[in-house]
Formats: C-alpha cells, structure tokens, sequence
C-alpha cells in the first residue's frame, strides 16, 4: 500500500490529506507557508542580523517575562508567526541553529531550525532547507524526523519546525559508551534501514548518514526508536515518484560532491554521477563499523588523503578488534564496505534482512557463533591482521 501524503494546515498545525485545498476545522486556505526557493525575498539588514535590535527596546512580539534574546540567539522570547513561542537553544553548529519552542494552540514543544543570518540568502542552503522539508514531510516514516511546518522570518531567514527529539546522537553514545552493545548495534542499524527501505523506493538517497545524523530515542528503560536526521544534501537517484520533490543544491547542470569524507562510499567522493542506493548501504556499513569497534576504520589528515587510503588498504575486520562479534555481523559489515558497489548488499531491504537474521541467530545462540570451519583464509586480511598487530590502532573516532 503506497504511503498517504500529508500537507499540515498552517492556522491549527493539523495534517490533512494533501489534495486538501481549505482547512475542514478552520475553513482557511491550506498553503504552504514559504515560497519556493527561487522566489522574491525580504532582503536582510545590511549588517546581516535581525531586524530586531537585541540591545534595544523589546520587539511586540515578545513576552517581558519570557528569556531575552541575545546576540547568539536572537530569537529566543519571540512568538512567531503567532504560533511558536522559542523557549532557548538546544543544538548551535556553524550554518545554523536549533531552538527550544512550543506551539501556544497545540500547546507542543517541537524544535526550530533556522540559518545563521549570513547564510540567509543563500540559494544552496535554502535548497537544503527545502529538501529536508520535502522528505520528512512527505513520508511520516517513524524513523525519520518529522517536519510540521516551515516558514521565513522578517528579515527573509528561513525556519523549520521539526518533531523535538528527546535523545542523543550516535556521536554522543560513543561519548560515554565505546564501543557499544552488539543488541544496541544492530537494532540501530535495522531501523537506519527500515527509513531508507522508504525513502530508496521513492527514489532519495541520502548522502550524508554520519553519527551526528542519527538520534537514539530511548532505550534505557524502553524500546529505542531511531531518528534519522538531515536529508538537506538528498539527492533523486532515479524516477522514483518522490524524485522531484528534491531542489538541487548546486549550480545549474553541475554536480557537487557532498556528504562527510570519512562515512562517504567511495564512489560518491570521486563525483560519480549515477549513484543508487548503495552509496547509503556504504555510509550504513561504516556507522555499524564505528559502533562495534569504537573508531574508524581509516585514518588521514585530509579528504584526498582519506580517499586513497579507502581505495589502497583493506579495513580491519570488526571482529579482529572485538572477538565477541557474530561472524555473521562481520560479514555483513565487511560487504556493506566493499569498495566495489557491485559486491555491496544490492539494497537497503536485503541488507535489513542479513541484520535481522543475525538477530534471530543471537536469540537462539546466545553468543558469537565460531567462525565456520574450514573457511577459506583471505591473505589480504592476513596482512591487515598482521600490520594491524604491528602498529598503533588509529585514534578514537573524533569530531
């Protein structure tokens, strides 16, 4: 059964059917509430920040008992758009910044995401701000971040208001936890494929999956639900029907390389045009390698640096840095690294079924099974084995 589409009206925040043209509970028009990227926009202030002065008198649309805004976080007390109420900051990265908020009607805490003001006007970023509205948006899947609404500012700075996770990222577990528990491994990895099942059969890759792009819901005294996050570098790599709802990101009849080097499939560092759904599976197997071994499996100090290292050595398998994982798992692991995309799981389905199956084999086993004998030894990993007992192992995974 194809997935129902929803558009969410702006005056309730209610999701209906999205051929709906007017709100049955408000009766209003259903628009979006932003224009497309290439449209006409308020320009900035010369200075390129707020239109609001945060050193002078308290714009009308902030509450004197509310936090004051800063220079930092400029929105943090304003009610916007009558709607969202910004409460503080949760997340500041270079490009932008997430804030704390709740909807007054709704009375719901969600999460906003805006651009910094000097990358406000930018046709790329805003081109990723639209991407990742269009796919959340679009398919509700429970594991991928979901999106109610987007918006611009006075000053033309778009926003997003995103479903507020509760959680931390993989990055973050790997903070307190190196390596992490093999249960915990895979259940994570089963769900990152669950939400790409959906979005490869509409036709969307990814490009970028990376521990800070994945949040861990849960699971301390509960089921863990895994979000993903950040589909603004998505790519259409097909016909699939979604495949037009994607903005491209770069210049007209260019092709950008983009993603994070150390979790990008060989084949997408090296610009290849025609990239399907096993450059995910890549980036797939390299999260499953970081959260069984703790580290990455290549070390170099720059982007082509890295790139020849994954095309000139041979990882080291899983399992030789940590005994008590399944052969199976290694397997798997190893295949979805392949330098080849022809000998990678041929798709994100069939990768969750080998996962899955070591789940099962872990249920009934209770333990890494031995690895099969009289399996023929390959002299490459003989010689990785041999370099890796050698030499120092490369560093913890950094930032």
């Amino acid at each position: 059964m194809p997935p129902q589409h929803f558009i969410r009206c702006q005056a309730c925040g209610l999701p209906h059917p999205s051929d709906t043209e007017r709100c049955p509970v408000h009766g209003t028009a259903v628009t979006p509430s932003v224009a497309p990227p290439s449209s006409t926009r308020v320009p900035p202030t010369s200075r390129g920040e707020s239109l609001w002065p945060v050193d002078g008198p308290l714009p009308p649309d902030i509450d004197p008992d509310q936090p004051r805004p800063t220079k930092e976080a400029p929105l943090v007390g304003r009610l916007l758009h009558d709607r969202y109420r910004i409460l503080g900051v949760i997340a500041k990265g270079g490009m932008g910044m997430v804030y704390d908020a709740i909807h007054i009607g709704l009375r719901r805490r969600v999460a906003i995401k805006t651009l910094r003001a000097q990358y406000a006007q930018s046709k790329t970023a805003i081109a990723r701000f639209h991407n990742e509205a269009a796919v959340a948006g679009r398919f509700g899947h429970p594991n991928i971040v979901e999106v109610y609404d987007l918006g611009v500012l006075e000053d033309g700075t778009p926003y997003l208001v995103m479903e507020r996770l509760e959680g931390e990222t993989i990055t973050e577990r790997l903070g307190r936890e190196r390596p992490m528990p093999i249960p915990v491994v895979l259940d994570v990895a089963v769900q990152v494929l669950s939400a790409l099942v959906v979005t490869h059969n509409e036709g969307i890759l990814h490009r970028d999956l990376k521990p800070d792009n994945i949040c861990l819901v849960g699971g301390d005294r509960g089921p863990l639900t895994v979000k993903v996050l950040d589909f603004g570098v998505a790519e259409a790599f097909s016909t699939g029907p979604a495949a037009s709802i994607l903005v491209s990101t770069g210049a007209a009849g260019s092709h950008s390389v983009a993603g994070t080097p150390a979790f990008m499939a060989p084949e997408q560092a090296q610009g290849v045009r025609d990239l399907d759904a096993r450059a995910d599976l890549y980036s797939v197997g390299m999260l499953l390698y970081v959260m069984l071994t703790g580290q990455l499996p290549f070390k170099a100090p720059t982007p082509a640096a890295l790139l020849a290292e994954i095309q000139r050595v041979k990882p080291i398998r899983p399992r030789m840095l940590r005994p008590e994982v399944p052969h199976s798992l290694d397997v798997a692991t190893m295949r979805a690294l392949a330098l080849d995309r022809d000998e990678r799981f041929p798709s994100a389905a069939s990768m969750m079924d080998a996962l899955e199956q070591v789940q099962i084999e872990a249920a009934i086993g209770g333990g890494a099974p031995t690895e099969p004998a009289g399996e023929p030894v390959d002299p490459d990993s003989e010689k990785v084995e041999y370099f890796y007992r050698k030499s120092v192992l490369p560093p913890p995974m950094e930032d």
